[in-house]
């Protein structure tokens, strides 16, 4: 942020790195508006563009620590074997399963390939 005075926004994410894809770009946004809303440690210009004060490592810290008292993340087990059990089975994955189905969920976009 430094280097753009305090300022983000989409186009200058994407030059700024141009290994980033501009749905990428956009979660950067979403989580902005995000804080914004929980702690109003970011300012939404009219053009889009978010001024980021210098105390915007801090202000994180506690909108994360916020979500996580206000939604904690929890693990479901969803197999009888340990994981030391897992890392050794021979068997296939959700994504071998998903690579031969006959509908497969769409990966594109969700994480998975480019």
């Amino acid at each position: 942020m430094a280097a753009h005075n305090g300022r983000y926004n989409i186009d200058i994410h994407l030059k700024h790195d141009r290994s980033v894809t501009e749905p990428f770009a956009e979660t950067h946004v979403r989580r902005l508006e995000a804080i914004r809303h929980a702690t109003g440690g970011v300012k939404r210009e009219p053009d889009g563009t978010w001024v980021i004060g210098p105390d915007h490592p801090k202000r994180v810290v506690v909108y994360e620590r916020q979500r996580a008292r206000e939604e904690p993340v929890t693990v479901e087990k969803l197999s009888s074997l340990s994981l030391e059990q897992q890392i050794g089975i021979d068997g296939a994955t959700w994504i071998d399963r998903e690579l031969v189905s006959d509908r497969p969920e769409a990966l594109h976009g969700s994480g998975f390939g480019p």
